[in-house]
């Protein structure tokens, strides 16, 4: 069973069949989460009872087994992406019971840091989108705790470029492969790195407009006029109206917060003005979007 048997055609309703096989897959996907979930547990409730090398013994033991099984029986392609995934997630609870039994002093950067190099090899492997998902939650961590740990003299706007950046490069790589069918890369992935790379887009300008003397924000502000440009081209080339909304609501919230530091200070005047503007955007928005979806389904008609 693949996840693309469970795609339909578009203005068509999930058959039984269908039905069964996303059932089966979510159960799946509850069972290996759960069974994360009870190791955990196991972990926290017989900790003081257990040798420092019996708790890793175990934990090497229950990664290892599991892919030992992958090769020895061969199951099913989707039980064996779940199980990389399942045992992508015990590397990192490996490394924090390593961390916690010699109290190793390390910085949260490079537990996040080595369980992401740990499980590449799985996550490009698997080509499972729901592993890709972790494996890009973990570098944005990464890049957060490291710039923060390390002393780095970097504002919030210069965090929000990069991070923009790499979220942005990722949805970019997954709607490529997508394009050239070099893997299979459902469309929520997309949808999420897209979400991710313009939530930190609009924290970046937002939060710019108030750092005072950081050139972050002159390079923000180019690099998301471009951004956005060529994104509602593409939204309205592919017909793509989460993305419209996207772009919608970002210029909305960066309106705002403009608004806010041109009034300069929270007073009454400041509040009135932006609920105004705030109304007014999200109904020229909703009235744009919706006159533009009954267009392009006339088109399609």
């Amino acid at each position: 069973m693949e996840p693309a048997d469970l795609s339909t055609s578009e203005n068509e309703y999930a058959d039984k069949s269908q039905w069964a096989k996303a059932i089966d897959w979510a159960l799946l996907g509850i069972g290996i989460t759960f069974s994360v979930i009870g190791i955990i547990f196991f972990f926290a409730y017989n900790w003081a009872q257990l040798h420092p090398f019996v708790k890793l013994g175990i934990m090497q033991g229950i990664i290892i087994l599991p892919i030992l099984g992958i090769l020895l029986f061969k199951p099913a392609e989707l039980v064996k992406k779940l199980i990389l995934m399942g045992a992508s997630l015990l590397v990192g609870v490996l490394f924090s019971t390593f961390g916690q039994i010699y109290q190793t002093g390390a910085n949260a950067y490079d537990f996040f840091l080595a369980w992401t190099v740990f499980i590449v090899l799985w996550t490009v492997i698997s080509n499972f989108a729901p592993l890709w998902l972790i494996f890009l939650a973990l570098v944005n961590t990464t890049i957060i705790l490291s710039i923060g740990q390390i002393g780095m003299d970097m504002g919030f706007t210069t965090l929000a470029i990069i991070l923009f950046l790499v979220n942005a490069a990722a949805g970019l790589l997954f709607k490529f492969m997508q394009i050239k069918n070099l893997a299979d890369v459902p469309n929520w992935l997309i949808k999420i790195t897209a979400l991710a790379a313009c939530t930190f887009m609009t924290m970046g300008l937002s939060y710019g407009l108030f750092e005072r003397g950081n050139v972050s924000f002159f390079v923000a502000l180019p690099l998301g006029l471009v951004t956005y440009g060529l994104a509602a081209w593409y939204a309205y080339k592919s017909r793509s109206l989460y993305l419209l909304c996207l772009l919608y609501l970002s210029i909305i919230i960066v309106g705002s917060f403009t608004l806010i530091r041109i009034m300069d200070g929270v007073t009454e005047a400041m509040f009135l003005v932006v609920s105004i503007f705030v109304i007014l955007s999200i109904t020229l928005a909703v009235s744009q979007l919706v006159k533009l979806n009954k267009s392009w389904n006339e088109i399609s008609a």
